[in-house]
């Protein structure tokens, strides 16, 4: 399905051409974003294949290669995470992970829901005290942190806890990872009623404590009765044209968590699913068997052609009949949830439109901020919205090349100049919210007016007097200027914007000057250069972390050799004594 600009709106593929295409003209069934998309065709492209085996291939090589804007498009084309426990560390950490294995390291998952992942590891430094920091931030602690302050750390940054008894609670930490659940539980008893009996009341509360929370852990198995040690278990809930489809994943025998998609689609429940899964697959490997509904048996033998696997029916196939059911229900009110917020975002969107006078439903908004310390370190941020959440994935950062020292007009200038000077029509924003005055609006008007971009709406929002929330003021580019009611919905919808775009261009801010401050100390060692500062702070972390290494330690390092570590060595020494 193509617009007039000749760009593919839709792929998608169906037995009865005639009886698809009549569905998309019943427009008063469609949902909003189905409605648009119709909106836009100029026409339809027609491609006859042998089999429907063929046509599914086809669907998905043309789906992946051309990532058409109105196809089914799961949350993130990223793999699941995984819990890691680094190795080769003498304190090893634990953190989350994505990519390829390596074999230096324990893995712990993957985990569908990143949530459940960021739940885990919050438990498991409640318990264990594993350290979570970079092996940078490490190496240049001379205090413990907040974790330790909140007993989520045991700070071996800074000799608080011996190897040997970090190294204990590590192994604890695996057997729980691992499952050997009754071992570990039996472990903490025994070290508590020796504490008890020594006297040592504090310790024991302490374990205690990690008995208590270790039990909150362990919930009903809901999986004893599956008869399947890898399997996918899918719901499809739908009403009205929307979707809900919730996952149940199976790994070794283990719950390794549950995630919820979305999607608007005309297809029949068949349709759906082979769509669905071609997408969710796209980048990892199913497990050996998949349970879903709306699986006819021509279905199942192409999924199973494609896949290589086995196709259970979830509604009928009695091994996964308790997991399905879960998941089923939790589809079904997902699905409700998921209709009702989509409700108040539209209304709130359509109120919007409205205000600002646009001329079609708001697909893209951009918000854009400045942030600069007199001129250093100066930034212009992105951040994307769909007009229902936002698009992390295109947030940009534009380091500031040409213009003077606190020149906050001159740095939304060139922003938006690099931003919209190369503009593609894929990716056309149909509002831009500045963070500034009637004077950031007249540059974003200036740039558009003069790289002649139109059909985009520019309004600035300026905070009140005082600075407070619910006092802001709108300038939009036709002159126009707008306050809202402090209760506003469509006012906190634009504030939430803005502070996004103010938290991203801050960070930035303050990720650029961290790095450049600890650069500029090792700058002044004598020929080190920029490979061997990299290797000097990715080694020891920090500036004072360098200066206490040892002579050895130095030669150690990688293209430094002995003659240069000992100049090093040297210098760092004589500037302590000045």
């Amino acid at each position: 399905m193509v617009n007039a600009q000749g760009e593919i709106m839709y792929v998608g593929k169906a037995k009865n051409l005639v009886r698809r295409v009549h569905q998309y003209t019943q427009i008063e069934r469609l949902p909003n974003r189905l409605r648009l998309m119709v909106s836009l065709l100029t026409k339809i492209e027609v491609l006859i294949t042998k089999s429907e085996e063929e046509a599914l291939l086809l669907e998905a090589q043309l789906i992946k290669g051309l990532r058409p804007k109105f196809n089914i498009a799961l949350k993130s084309d990223k793999s699941f995470p995984y819990l890691v426990i680094e190795n080769v560390h003498k304190f090893p950490r634990i953190f989350k992970y994505r990519g390829a294995k390596k074999e230096k390291n324990s893995y712990f998952g993957p985990f569908l829901v990143a949530g459940d992942l960021e739940n885990l590891m919050l438990n498991i430094q409640k318990i264990f005290k594993l350290r979570s920091c970079s092996d940078k931030f490490f190496s240049r602690r001379q205090r413990p942190c907040l974790l330790y302050q909140i007993s989520r750390c045991s700070a071996p940054c800074v000799d608080k806890i011996s190897e040997a008894d970090y190294n204990k609670s590590l192994k604890r930490a695996k057997k729980f990872l691992s499952g050997d659940v009754a071992e570990l539980r039996n472990e903490l008893i025994k070290e508590m009623e020796i504490a008890s009996e020594n006297l040592q009341f504090e310790k024991a509360a302490e374990v205690r404590y990690k008995i208590q929370l270790f039990n909150q852990l362990q919930t009903e198995e809901l999986y004893s009765e599956n008869a399947y040690d890898n399997i996918d278990v899918f719901a499809i809930y739908s009403m009205q044209l929307r979707n809900a489809i919730q996952v149940f994943s199976i790994r070794e025998g283990k719950n390794v968590g549950h995630a919820n998609f979305f999607l608007d689609a005309i297809e029949e429940g068949d349709e759906i699913v082979k769509t669905f899964l071609l997408t969710y697959y796209a980048k990892k490997a199913p497990p050996s068997v998949i349970a879903i509904n709306y699986t006819d048996s021509n279905t199942a033998k192409v999924l199973e052609t494609l896949f290589n696997i086995k196709i259970l029916n979830a509604e009928k196939d009695k091994s996964v009949a308790r997991i399905y059911s879960i998941a089923r229900k939790n589809a079904e009110v997902s699905l409700i949830q998921h209709m009702k917020n989509d409700i108040v975002a539209d209304e709130i969107l359509q109120q919007l439109q409205n205000i600002f006078d646009l001329d079609k439903p708001i697909q893209r908004i951009e918000v854009y901020d400045n942030s600069h310390i007199q001129g250093k370190y100066a930034v212009g941020c992105r951040v994307v919205s769909d007009g229902k959440q936002f698009i992390k994935d295109e947030y940009r950062i534009f380091k500031i090349r040409q213009v003077e020292v606190g020149d906050d007009y001159s740095m939304m200038h060139e922003v938006l100049m690099r931003r919209f000077k190369k503009l593609e029509s894929t990716n056309i924003p149909d509002l831009i919210l500045i963070d500034g005055g009637p004077n950031h609006l007249a540059v974003a008007s200036s740039v558009l007016k003069e790289l002649n971009v139109t059909d985009i709406r520019a309004v600035a929002i300026a905070k009140g007097p005082k600075r407070n929330a619910g006092e802001e003021t709108f300038y939009l580019d036709d002159g126009q200027v707008i306050n809202f009611a402090k209760d506003d919905k469509v006012l906190h919808y634009l504030q939430r914007l803005r502070d996004e775009a103010h938290r991203f261009a801050i960070s930035t801010h303050r990720k650029l000057r961290q790095k450049e401050t600890i650069t500029s100390l090792t700058s002044t060692i004598p020929g080190i250069g920029s490979k061997r500062q990299k290797i000097l702070l990715s080694a020891f972390g920090s500036y004072e972390k360098i200066k206490r290494a040892s002579l050895k330690e130095l030669q150690q390092l990688p293209n430094f050799g002995k003659n240069f570590a000992l100049e090093v060595y040297n210098y760092l020494h004589s500037k302590k004594d000045e």
